[in-house]
């Protein structure tokens, strides 16, 4: 009988509105759209394509803060006076784009979109995944046609607290200055006694109340470059490194990508067992 092995969940991040401020989370309801209000709303231009830190790195100083009840949103910024969103707060539809996928969403109210359009200087609109809205994972590992909203690819994005600290190790080698594990934009934060990048080789984490399937390793981006909290870029060390020593499948990586196939609450300081390829 092989042996179990086990992690726990030390930090649960959600992010209301793609490639903008995070929410910190001591408790989470988990579904098949990954953590409750993750990436429901979405930044676009006049094209309706989305936006993202990586053209627009102010974009990581608009703080959310979440109304765990309702689910409304308040957005603030540096000159910017604080604006509460619900999501009742739209108005039409529209077709939009994420990387390779159109489909439609929601789109908020004018003034809401004069807010951000104000904000980043250039016409923008603020969309919502509604009940018209229908996006898939990729195909290649998604046989049952799930789901996913705004987030890039994935309903959920785990990274191991071993492979950070390996990566600022490395990090540090080279005179450079340690990165927090913001630079990754987790949903599910976890540690254990297992060697770093040994979350490449994990299929699921579960235990008695859910089952988190993960697919493949997540590839890094430039935003990986960005400080989350100055928006300021600090150079190709973070990226650089990833590519020379955290590379699979021909990219930089750190994290791993996966969903929920069931309901539940996720908890810090929950324990998952470890279940391998």
């Amino acid at each position: 009988m092989s042996e179990s092995h086990w992690v726990e969940v030390v930090g649960l991040y959600c992010y209301p509105i793609k490639s903008c401020g995070q929410v910190i989370l001591e408790a989470s309801e988990l579904n098949a759209l990954g953590l409750a209000h993750d990436r429901q709303w979405m930044l676009v231009d006049e094209q309706g394509q989305f936006l993202s830190q990586r053209a627009h790195p102010k974009m990581a100083l608009i703080a959310v803060d979440l109304d765990f009840t309702h689910g409304y949103l308040t957005v603030s910024a540096d000159d910017m006076e604080p604006l509460t969103i619900t999501v009742n707060d739209v108005s039409g539809q529209t077709e939009v784009t994420v990387w390779k996928d159109s489909l439609i969403a929601d789109v908020a109210q004018k003034h809401i979109n004069d807010w951000f359009s104000q904000y980043l200087n250039m016409p923008t609109r603020l969309v919502r995944f509604g009940d018209a809205s229908q996006r898939l994972i990729e195909a290649e590992f998604n046989p049952d046609n799930k789901q996913v909203a705004f987030a890039d690819g994935y309903p959920l994005l785990v990274t191991h607290v071993a492979t950070l600290t390996q990566l600022n190790q490395q990090i540090a080698a080279q005179n450079h200055e340690a990165v927090t594990m913001q630079r990754f934009r987790p949903n599910i934060v976890v540690k254990s006694s297992l060697p770093a990048q040994d979350e490449f080789l994990w299929a699921a984490l579960e235990n008695q109340n859910f089952n988190i399937e993960l697919a493949k390793p997540c590839g890094r981006c430039v935003m990986t470059n960005l400080d989350p909290k100055t928006a300021k870029k600090t150079g190709n060390n973070v990226l650089r490194t990833l590519a020379e020593k955290h590379r699979l499948n021909n990219k930089a990586t750190f994290g791993i990508n996966g969903w929920s196939q069931n309901s539940g609450t996720i908890r810090c300081g929950d324990r998952l067992e470890v279940r391998y390829q």
